[in-house]
């Protein structure tokens, strides 16, 4: 497609909490962030969690959990930007508290869900060990105007970082 480029890097995380990354200037309605992370050791804690954002059209941000010790492994990461109005996209955060298994998300704006998809990171508030359901979620676009976010635990308070991804053109 015309009018659609990504950028693609590594970032080494050295002990940091939050890492911030200087992209090319892009859309930030027209662009998502893709990312994996690679953390060393042989169980999950809270430093295996970590979300990514697109803070403004020059920065990416990976943020870990404020209770983690540091964030350790690599992070690969890709933007993908459309300056030709093929996609738009609506970000943001929200809070899953403890207690909470399921939640609603408004969207700030109604959308196409034959044309949208969500991409969503997290991180979590609880210390512990091993988590399982608590940080297992499971996202999807409800309907037209909402998001759902469902776990089968609730013993952590959970960051949601999402971004819904929504067609533009005229492709069915």
């Amino acid at each position: 497609l015309s009018g659609i480029n990504v950028q693609r890097g590594k970032v080494e995380s050295t002990g940091a909490m939050q890492i911030n990354v200087n992209i090319n200037k892009i859309n930030t309605t027209g662009a998502y962030l893709i990312f994996t992370q690679s953390e060393p050791g042989t169980i999950f804690n809270a430093d295996d969690w970590i979300t990514g954002r697109i803070v403004n059209e020059t920065q990416i941000s990976f943020q870990m959990s404020s209770i983690a010790s540091s964030l350790n492994g690599p992070i690969s990461w890709q933007v993908v930007n459309a300056n030709n109005g093929n996609f738009r996209v609506q970000r943001g955060d929200t809070i899953m508290s403890l207690g909470v298994t399921n939640l609603s998300v408004g969207l700030p704006t109604n959308i196409n869900t034959l044309k949208s998809f969500l991409l969503f990171s997290l991180t979590e508030g609880t210390a512990d060990s091993y988590l399982g359901g608590a940080v297992s979620v499971a996202g999807y676009i409800s309907n037209y105007t909402s998001l759902q976010f469902n776990r089968s635990l609730d013993s952590t308070t959970l960051v949601l970082s999402w971004q819904v991804i929504e067609f533009a053109d005229s492709t069915n």
